[in-house]
């Protein structure tokens, strides 16, 4: 029979299972698997056009509702292949105008050849892509991206191979959310090459683009050659090194990861301006250093039996060393030092382990929720037979958590309702109203409006709904919806010729659709977040509860033997991390005992004596 101790220290497995293929987008929380690739966004709403068969019955894009994410080979059925004969002269006058760069009267014209149906099939599709060219330059980037998203499904549109470099384009004008990636699958390697030659620039964007493409659809070797491709110089180099290691990581190849990684630490050392910013040229490097810590931690944790693991000192030393150089501003430092303290807990370095999770604990922090912090301490002492410690902290979490759990729980049906999730973890997606409420909410919450929040349950729920909100991809789609907003406002204030006509009259819908569906899609991810936080929180309340047990037979003297000469033998298989757990003074520290008040620069150099007191239990 499996010890109990064996189940619990399988949450330590979870932990390394989950390092293997982590992708730190967000802030908050252990290390999580990620979904194979940010979740795109649907397909924007396509403008209709009389003379196009595939428009005729209106907006033909998939909406939030019924379309594909990002499987574009099955979006809709391609044109017939066609032929352009001689231009009507609208369709003449239209191109002049291009010819001469004045966008508006072109966009206005063109629109006119597709409304009034002038020309034959070939130089109706030729309409198309010159009118989506004329709105890119008129700067309506969403707008043009509705067309040039219309003639990228067709492999036989006549202008299909010129949109790939549009696509291009507008990645650069749209925040990622409008899915451009998702829009690649029909062009083939060659035509990537083709589009791109003699523009080593545009190589290798569509190269980067191509990868997350192919990374996205799990053709993970496919994608490390595109991403391998994109050559030092570029500004592309570091996010498609940062993507060759993470698509090492999702083959669970740890060498090839970790080398991706230090490439971007070696290439921002002697390239410190490669990036737009210094913020973030650091945020890749603590990016990076916390990346290769935890493909450190996953191979350095073996399980030769069930319940037992075994952990590898010298790769356990390289992911503390890593988590170490971790920046002490960054986004990502608790996460470093919390994770650590699992490396820490595996190598019985438990001064170490118990040291960082007073850090994260400080009053320094009062927004920070790891409440696996809690459950960390309290294995800890449950390994060491501390059975009352580990009882007033398991009892203490349940006090503290159990309320917020219900203060969750109203605030998901109040403000963020939704349907249930299946069986299967699976949740329908939104209404239009339903998600216009979750985004109210969130709003409410970054605006510090949010009167949930405030008073003593408050702030107990603060934390925990800031930080599901605290997400890259959550501020991505909130940028998208001001980058449609601006467009909006912008058509509103165009004029002559595109004031008043039949064309301002369409893009209006266009843009009033392609925002709906933005708002379905961000309501829906800021739910999921929520979601995700809820279940997060209840999954540690079933782990402490089941801890409890444990405990109370641990003090009882009901653990099996096997159980206890499974964890000796674990003790004794681990390793102090090569000097990196003692805690020794030098000209440089003091041995300072800690009264009650916390210093910042003592932050992260926190130790924990603990007693063994298991001798003589049977």
């Amino acid at each position: 029979m499996r010890s109990r101790w064996g189940r619990f220290t399988l949450f330590t497995s979870v932990i390394a299972l989950c390092a293997t293929s982590a992708f730190a987008q967000g802030k908050k929380g252990k290390p999580k698997t990620p979904p194979k690739e940010e979740p795109a966004a649907a397909a924007p709403a396509a403008a209709p056009a009389k003379d196009d068969k595939a428009a005729k019955g209106g907006k033909t894009g998939p909406a939030a509702k019924g379309g594909k994410k990002d499987d574009v080979e099955d979006l809709g059925g391609d044109e017939p292949e066609v032929k352009a004969g001689a231009p009507s002269p609208q369709f003449q006058k239209a191109k002049k105008f291009l010819d001469q760069e004045r966008w508006a009267d072109a966009a206005v014209e063109f629109h006119n050849v597709l409304r009034n149906n002038t020309d034959d099939a070939g130089n109706t599709q030729h309409a198309k892509y010159w009118l989506a060219v004329a709105l890119y330059h008129l700067e309506f980037y969403q707008a043009s991206y509705t067309y040039f998203y219309e003639i990228a499904k067709s492999p036989k549109h006549l202008d299909f191979e010129k949109t790939l470099g549009w696509l291009a384009r507008l990645a650069t004008q749209l925040p990622e959310p409008a899915d451009i990636i998702g829009h690649l699958g029909k062009y083939t390697e060659e035509q990537v090459a083709a589009t791109a030659k003699g523009s080593p620039d545009l190589l290798a964007q569509l190269n980067y683009l191509y990868g997350r493409y192919k990374y996205r659809k799990g053709e993970f070797d496919k994608a490390t050659a595109l991403f391998g491709n994109v050559a030092p110089g570029s500004k592309y180099y570091v996010q498609a090194q940062f993507f060759a290691g993470i698509t090492s990581i999702r083959q669970r190849k740890i060498a090839p990861a970790v080398k991706a990684f230090e490439t971007i630490l070696d290439y921002l050392d002697k390239n410190p301006n490669a990036l737009d910013s210094k913020s973030e040229v650091q945020r890749y490097k603590d990016l990076a250093y916390l990346s290769i810590a935890r493909a450190y931690y996953s191979a350095a944790i073996k399980q030769p039996t069930e319940g037992e693991f075994v952990p590898d000192p010298e790769r356990l030393t390289a992911a503390v060393v890593a988590w170490n150089k971790v920046d002490i501003a960054s986004e990502y430092w608790l996460d470093a030092l919390f994770e650590e303290s699992w490396a820490y807990f595996m190598a019985s370095d438990y001064p170490h382990a118990l040291g960082n999770i007073h850090t994260i604990e400080s009053p320094y922090f009062p927004n920070s929720f790891y409440p696996e912090a809690q459950f960390l301490k309290a294995i800890i002492y449950f390994t060491n037979c501390q059975y009352e410690n580990a009882k007033i902290i398991v009892a203490q979490f349940v006090k503290k958590y159990e309320p917020v759990r219900k203060g969750l729980g109203e605030i998901l049906d109040n403000r963020c309702p939704g349907p249930k999730p299946d069986e299967d973890g699976n949740v329908a997606d939104l209404s239009p109203e339903e998600a216009k409420k979750c985004l109210g909410f969130l709003n409410d919450v970054r605006d510090g409006k949010a009167k949930e929040l405030t008073g003593d349950r408050g702030k107990l729920l603060k934390p925990v709904v800031e930080g599901a909100f605290d997400d890259r991809e959550i501020l991505k789609n909130l940028e998208y919806l001001k980058v449609i907003r601006a467009e909006q406002d912008r058509l509103k204030s165009a004029k002559h010729p595109v004031k008043g006509s039949p064309l301002a009259g369409e893009l209006a819908s266009t843009l009033e659709n392609a925002y709906g569906d933005a708002i379905s899609r961000a309501g829906a991810l800021a739910r999921g977040r929520f979601l995700r936080a809820v279940d997060d929180l209840d999954e540690h309340l079933g782990n402490v509860q089941t801890m409890l047990i444990d405990i109370l037979a641990g003090e009882r003297g009901q653990l099996e033997k096997v159980g206890e000469a499974k964890a000796a033998a674990i003790k004794q298989q681990q390793t102090a991390l090569k000097g990196l757990g003692d805690v020794k003074a030098d000209e440089e520290h003091y041995l300072w005992p800690f009264d009650g008040e916390y210093w910042r620069d003592e932050l992260g150099f926190y130790r924990q004596r603990v007693v063994n007191v298991c001798g003589g239990r049977s």
